[in-house]
């Protein structure tokens, strides 16, 4: 089962670690695949060339807010800016902590502080 990702306006997609590659051919895929598994890193967001989710061939609407734009949309100049696309699921990232497995250090115990003695009523 897998959850939506939001992206019918860009279907098909495929979501890769935190990347999506949107507007894939079945030859796209194959060629992100064989991209991804020669080390390479390929851009992410739409494949058909597209800034985002407008239609193909640019705004029709709000046509002034095309001026100044970055090469990519946001999180796609992030990750080519960063180059951090692959990198965050190769494992390297953070350690991976799974107690529920067993394999993890446990905690140390934290000792409670001892509660002060109740005073003996006056008489």
């Amino acid at each position: 089962e897998v959850e939506c990702l939001g992206s019918c306006a860009n279907a098909p997609m495929a979501q890769i670690g935190k990347d999506y590659y949107e507007d894939l051919t079945a030859a796209g895929l194959s060629r992100l695949l064989d991209d991804l598994a020669a080390g390479k890193l390929p851009v992410p967001g739409p494949q058909n060339g597209r800034y985002a989710s407008e239609p193909l061939k640019g705004l029709t609407s709000l046509k002034d807010m095309e001026s100044g734009r970055t090469q990519y949309n946001g999180s796609v100049q992030r990750a080519m800016d960063v180059r951090d696309g692959i990198k965050r699921i190769d494992g390297t990232e953070v350690p991976l902590l799974t107690p529920w497995l067993g394999g993890a250090a446990k905690p140390a115990a934290v000792a409670k502080p001892a509660r002060p003695a109740k005073a003996a009523p006056a008489a």
